[in-house]
């Protein structure tokens, strides 16, 4: 199962976790995480394939200038599952999309 966790600061209370809503069909997915401005912060939105599957409320981005991408890892807490994802990931694409 896709699983995004934003964790800027480390601290328990500031993280937000977004899932795919279940384990991946094989073939060919496109899974997509998103930080869509909202009334108050931001809605941290999940994808799979192009519909939304989880979103979570983000009070405040901090942008990071460095840091640490785990793909086809478990959680950051999860340490019951496998430790790969068991599947081939064939890219990765990380920018930012512009409003129109």
């Amino acid at each position: 199962m896709p699983v995004f966790t934003y964790n800027p600061s480390g601290r328990a209370q500031e993280r937000r976790t977004v899932k795919g809503g279940g384990a991946l069909a094989p073939g060919t997915h496109e899974i997509s995480v998103a930080f869509v401005p909202a009334d108050k912060g931001f809605t941290l939105t999940m994808k799979v394939d192009g519909k939304v599957t989880q979103t979570a409320p983000v009070d405040r981005i901090i942008r990071i200038l460095a840091g640490e991408a785990i793909i086809g890892r478990p959680a950051l807490d999860d340490r019951t599952g496998p430790r790969t994802c068991g599947c081939e990931i064939e890219k990765v694409t990380v920018g930012t999309a512009k409003s129109s």
